[in-house]
């Protein structure tokens, strides 16, 4: 009998974890891709963290006409370019914000730095990357991903938190490269 239990347990719990992902990918198609205040980021949220949080910034678009932002402050040496993109945007705003640090070219940097930074008992919310031909000298970046934040007041104060901590990360990530002697 107890056999049956487990079974019956186990069954429930994979048809209902079936539904829930059945009606998330099907049930408001239309509530996804920018086209929802509940989900979608407009820019000028991005727009308000970035001042708020005392930085100046120039924005243009992407070849998909997504907002795109360049922090423009002197970043310190290490960091070249700090951006934000957009992206499924649609008539609400965008569903993805994407934070992203480029770090230019680390030549002393090993897989072994990434995976440290990368691993979860490291407890960072970014996570670090090599990018460019394996053949020559990569670029490191340094990025992270907020998702599904609408137009409401907190999930505006939401964004603003986010961005702000992910500038500290890179702040920290820059320091590392600073001691170890990472460029």
């Amino acid at each position: 009998m107890k056999k049956w239990s487990d079974f019956l347990k186990i069954a429930l719990t994979f048809t209902l974890s079936s539904g829930m992902f059945i009606h998330s990918a099907f049930a408001a198609p239309d509530d996804f891709n920018g086209n929802s205040e509940q989900y979608a980021t407009p820019a000028s949220a991005v727009k308000n963290a970035l001042t708020r949080l005392g930085h100046n910034y120039t924005e243009s678009k992407d070849i998909q006409g997504n907002p795109h932002f360049v922090i423009t402050d002197d970043n310190d040496a290490n960091v070249q370019n700090i951006a934000v993109f957009m992206t499924d945007c649609g008539k609400a705003g965008c569903d993805d914000v994407l934070l992203y640090a480029d770090f230019g070219v680390l030549k002393h940097i090993t897989p072994e730095h990434l995976n440290n930074w990368n691993h979860i008992s490291a407890m960072h919310r970014t996570r670090l990357f090599l990018s460019g031909d394996v053949n020559s000298a990569r670029h490191v970046g340094q990025s992270s991903v907020v998702s599904f934040l609408g137009h409401s007041k907190a999930d505006q104060e939401k964004l603003a938190m986010q961005i702000g901590l992910f500038l500290v990360e890179v702040g920290i990530f820059s320091s590392a490269v600073e001691q170890s002697g990472l460029k």
